[in-house]
Parts: structure tokens; sequence; C-alpha cells
């Protein structure tokens, strides 16, 4: 959805017509990155304040699907976060145990962490952009 908004905002060209309109989903994606999945010391850190902010495993999707209960608008909402992570490539790679479905960094065995592997999301470190989205207390 950001980068959709950039998009049209700086008015760049796409192989499009036009720039679908963004959709909502159940989940929160994160995407992490090489330097983030190969490093079981940030893996745990991320494990622990999903921890500490009360966030719970989904079952079956235990080390790399977390939620817990919100209330929005009143009403009470399972707000989830799931993890992802790009195949690690090259010589990296040795840092990783990976699956067909996960992959996490070796050697992490205290509070373990994984992602979701997404090997789709193969160039998800290419042409960064930073966006800022404002301040919670601004209007949109």
């Amino acid at each position: 959805m950001l980068k959709a908004n950039h998009t049209r905002r700086i008015g760049a060209q796409t192989r499009l017509e036009q720039i679908p309109i963004a959709r909502s989903t159940g989940d929160i994606d994160v995407f992490l990155t090489t330097e983030v999945i190969t490093d079981k010391n940030n893996m745990a850190a991320i494990r622990q304040a999903l921890d500490e902010l009360g966030y719970s495993p989904v079952p079956g999707a235990e080390f790399y699907q977390f939620y817990r209960e919100v209330t929005i608008g009143g009403a009470p909402r399972n707000l989830k976060f799931d993890f992802l992570a790009a195949p690690v490539p090259g010589e990296q790679a040795k840092t990783v145990k990976a699956d067909v479905r996960r992959i996490r960094p070796r050697g992490a065995t205290e509070t373990p962490m994984h992602a979701h592997k997404t090997p789709e999301a193969v160039t998800i470190e290419e042409h960064l952009l930073s966006l800022d989205i404002g301040e919670a207390d601004k209007p949109h």
C-alpha cells in the first residue's frame, strides 16, 4: 500500500495501466532482511519483544506467526504478525537452517524464532525506499 501510494504520488511509470487499489488482509507481513535472518541474536530479540508485548504463537506456525487480541473500534480483533524471509544466497546460506516452509539462523535454540521461507521475496532488499508515514495523531 505504501509503495503504491508513493508510486502514484511521484507519477512513476509502471507496467500496469492502473495501480491496483490496496487491499486489506488479516495480518501484517514483516519481511526480514538477510542481516536479520542470519543472526540468532537479532531473531531472539524479535521473539523476546513479541513475548513481552503479549503475542502468542499461532498453532501450526508456532515460530513465525504471532497474534494477540486488540480492541479496534470497540470490537475485539486479533492482530497477527507473519514473519517472512527470502532464501539466503551464497556462502551466507551456511548460517541458516531452512526447509520448504521455514528459515532460521543456525544455533538458535533459546526463544526460537523462524521466518516463513518466501522465494518470491528474493529481491526484497533491492532498491529499498524509506517512506515517512507520519505520526499517529496527524490526520491522513
